[in-house]
């Protein structure tokens, strides 16, 4: 769970979790769920993505975004097939090449950076985006920090992705 702020003010939410283990074309997947909820009066952001990767190698099979944000509403479900080196989308008939055979979506490409032994200071570079014209994805690793929470206190460390396509990052 994370507090959304503009400047100082806390303004909503947003909670990022894996729910449950589910199958895609017959592969074991993660399925994790990213929600962003809050605003400043009027302006409202409620987004919710949910994000289908392999247990094993992280690849994502599965990514559906459905944005409600200030004038600008989306729904977005797309499928990856690695083997025909190309994504698609189920909502309409968009498709492309994809950028990787092992290729990773906004949930899935934070799930891959905690396996990453990240050192501050430094810059990593990947092509695993899904749409090929995302690459190269650049990360930035800006901090080390400590969170005290309710849970507990946490080691984190603050990164800064930048994904050259339109969406979260």
């Amino acid at each position: 769970v994370y507090n959304v702020k503009i400047g100082w003010f806390g303004v909503g939410k947003a909670e990022m979790t894996v729910e449950s283990v589910d199958t895609i074309d017959g592969r074991l997947t993660y399925r994790a769920r990213m929600s962003i909820h809050g605003g400043l009066g009027p302006a409202k952001v409620n987004d919710d993505s949910e994000s289908w990767f392999d247990i094993a190698s992280l690849a994502s099979w599965r990514f559906v975004q459905n944005l409600h944000e200030v004038n600008y509403k989306s729904y977005r479900d797309y499928r990856m097939h690695p083997s025909e080196g190309r994504w698609d989308r189920a909502d309409n008939d968009e498709w492309g090449a994809l950028g990787s055979l092992l290729p990773l979506d906004d949930i899935s490409f934070v799930y891959f950076l905690r396996t990453i032994d990240l050192e501050v200071g430094r810059e990593y570079t990947y092509d695993r985006y899904f749409k090929k014209d995302g690459n190269p994805v650049v990360v930035k690793v800006v901090r080390r920090d400590v969170r005290k929470e309710d849970s507990g206190t946490y080691n984190t460390i603050v990164v800064k992705p930048v994904i050259r396509t339109r969406g979260l990052f």
